[in-house]
């Protein structure tokens, strides 16, 4: 079983680049593996959509400061 302990998005020169860190995990909840990472670039139309509405989140945020 594999638990998410982070992602982040960052734009490359491929376009938007998604990056995750997991941890493996046996059916008992022993961690066998930690710091793991992956990623991959986003070319679906809806995780692209999500991406930029976090993005704007983030914008928005810093607004308000």
């Amino acid at each position: 079983m594999n638990k998410i302990t982070g992602v982040s998005v960052r734009t490359a020169a491929e376009g938007k680049c998604v990056s995750y860190a997991f941890r493996e995990m046996d059916e008992a909840g022993n961690i066998t593996s930690a710091q793991k990472i992956g990623s991959f670039i986003a070319l679906d139309s809806a995780l692209l959509d999500a991406i930029a509405a976090l993005e704007q989140a983030a914008a928005d945020h810093l607004g308000e400061e």
